[in-house]
């Protein structure tokens, strides 16, 4: 995202790239059109995998991904998975559960190259691992095909008026907007629906100075930030924002009714910064 929105991206003579490969987090399918139409003579490609997995479970490149570019590939020859429900508790994945390609729930992995556990973490160890089996703490769900579609974190995923909402799918979703650059969905707390589903959202640098009409009509409660050229979440920074203490006093559109929960330092600060400004 961020070569691609460089400012002097198109001065460059890109007819040498014959890969564009990443992974570290869940890529929206509008970035695998933009890499096809910026990088002619280069195939995309997209992984998933996990630190205690050592790294790649699923590959996904050229064409498979083009006519898949939600999903992060088939599993490795080596690598076995199961889609196992929320409730599940059993020490590993029995052949009575659910199957098919609309099962969606928590991925679990097997496989030579699953670590055994956590160095001196024995609690965190019998938590994540059982029967060589990791509990990934991934929801997802296979295709017919055997290809894996990573949904959301189970951590991460919104719970609004009993619906279960995920932020990998919304957060595509908001990508496909032209002026987005980079975007987090959080869920803030509700006193009718128990969640609400918000976005944080960082714009392109040539939008900066464009009114954001059209992003304000969308259904979600969303805060656009401050354009900053090179910016990106991350999987880190998303998941600290789904950390953080957020309220809807840090998104708009602003209620005029002052709400009792205090914003948090950054907020405080952009306001500040606004109003010197004006």
């Amino acid at each position: 995202m961020q070569i691609l929105d460089h400012r002097d991206f198109a001065k460059f003579d890109t007819s040498s790239v014959k890969s564009v490969s990443y992974g570290g987090a869940p890529a929206p399918p509008e970035l695998v059109r933009r890499i096809q139409a910026a990088f002619p003579g280069g195939q995309p490609g997209n992984g998933y995998g996990l630190t205690e997995t050592s790294a790649a479970v699923c590959l996904n490149s050229g064409a498979d991904y083009l006519a898949k570019p939600d999903s992060c590939g088939p599993a490795m020859p080596v690598v076995e998975l199961a889609i196992v429900p929320e409730d599940f508790d059993g020490d590993e994945p029995s052949a009575d559960l659910p199957r098919g390609p609309g099962v969606v729930g928590e991925l679990w992995i097997k496989g030579p190259n699953v670590v055994r556990g956590y160095w001196n973490k024995p609690e965190a160890t019998a938590k994540a691992f059982t029967k060589g089996w990791l509990r990934s703490g991934d929801i997802a769900r296979i295709d017919e095909e055997g290809f894996v579609f990573i949904v959301d974190r189970a951590k991460d995923m919104i719970i609004r008026g009993g619906e279960n909402v995920y932020s990998v799918i919304v957060e595509a979703a908001i990508f496909e907007h032209p002026d987005v650059a980079d975007c987090a969905v959080v869920g803030l707390p509700h006193t009718t629906m128990g969640e609400e589903v918000a976005a944080v959202i960082v714009l392109r640098p040539d939008t900066c100075s464009r009114p954001k009409r059209s992003i304000a009509t969308w259904p979600v409660t969303w805060r656009a930030s401050k354009c900053r050229p090179g910016s990106s979440f991350g999987p880190s920074h998303s998941r600290a924002i789904r950390r953080a203490k957020c309220s809807s006093a840090n998104f708009g559109p602003r209620s005029s009714k002052r709400s009792s929960v205090r914003p948090s330092r950054e907020v405080r600060r952009a306001r500040r910064r606004s109003r010197r400004r004006a």
